[in-house]
């Protein structure tokens, strides 16, 4: 009867360990294949960081792709893959707060303001389609060819009016004030307008779908500009003892209607010509 007993222990003991060890090799192989996955989704966010990273002042489009299927989340300031792994965000790029996709165009293109003043990044989901309502036969010529095709006639996913927008059709509605500056509102859950200053911010509107992806971006870009504006002003100081800079300088100081200072500006920094130029 005590060995039956002390038999029936032992059993009881092995299965208990038996769990305990079995429970462990779960628990570690779960834990072995998350690290695996935040490792695989370092490699990714370190490739779009270095994608980005090296456009510099370039136009370029890439196709950027994978075998499987990845999500790109972003706020102002960072960028994040497949809820796991984030990264610091230091270029403007426009794109929806999320893409979910194994493939997303990636298009670089050069903003001149009048002067070099960065670079705008484009990024597009392949399975987005977008329909303009109104003259904007400019806009797709300078979307890069590839890139055309997700523009159609009708119900696109994002609807883009230059006037009075139809809230009657699907997806998401952006109304655009054409001309060099105007307003950009967007019909989500709530109405929210801010501000462009051309065609390279209109597109940034159109590609980012969204308000706050598009004004944190906009904010960003005008204050680099305003910064460069700065630099120009000293080196416009630092000339004028060569030659008048005056009229560069009224224009580079204080701009308050931005598009007419660039035009402004333009013109001045042509007028140079015995002079060395300001940009």
């Amino acid at each position: 009867m005590k060995r039956g007993m002390e038999d029936h222990f032992n059993w009881i003991f092995v299965m208990f360990a038996g769990a305990i060890f079995l429970a462990f090799l779960i628990g570690f192989g779960a834990k072995y294949i998350a690290l695996k996955e935040t490792g695989h989704n370092a490699e990714i966010a370190r490739g779009v960081d270095l994608l980005f990273s090296g456009f510099g002042e370039l136009t370029l489009y890439k196709n950027f792709s994978l075998e499987v299927p990845f999500t790109l989340t972003f706020t102002c300031d960072e960028f994040n893959v497949n809820h796991d792994v984030s990264m610091p965000l230091d270029e403007i790029v426009f794109a929806p707060s999320e893409l979910n996709s194994d493939s997303i165009f990636v298009w670089a293109q050069s903003w001149n303001y009048p002067f070099d003043s960065g670079t705008f990044i484009y990024l597009i989901n392949k399975d987005t389609t977008y329909t303009l309502y109104g003259d904007a036969i400019r806009l797709l010529e300078l979307v890069p060819l590839p890139l055309r095709s997700q523009f159609v006639e009708r119900d696109g996913d994002v609807a883009v009016f230059f006037g009075a927008p139809n809230l009657n059709v699907g997806g998401n509605i952006i109304s655009i004030e054409d001309g060099p500056s105007g307003t950009v509102t967007f019909y989500g859950s709530e109405v929210k307008t801010s501000y462009h200053y051309g065609d390279l911010f209109i597109l940034g509107a159109i590609f980012s779908q969204d308000y706050t992806r598009y004004d944190c971006n906009k904010e960003e870009a005008i204050s680099r500009w305003n910064h460069l504006r700065e630099i120009y002003f000293k080196k416009s100081g630092m000339l004028a003892n060569f030659c008048s800079y005056q009229g560069i300088q009224t224009y580079l100081i204080s701009p308050l209607d931005i598009p007419l200072v660039v035009k402004h500006l333009e013109e001045e920094n042509s007028r140079l010509a015995s002079c060395e130029v300001v940009f």
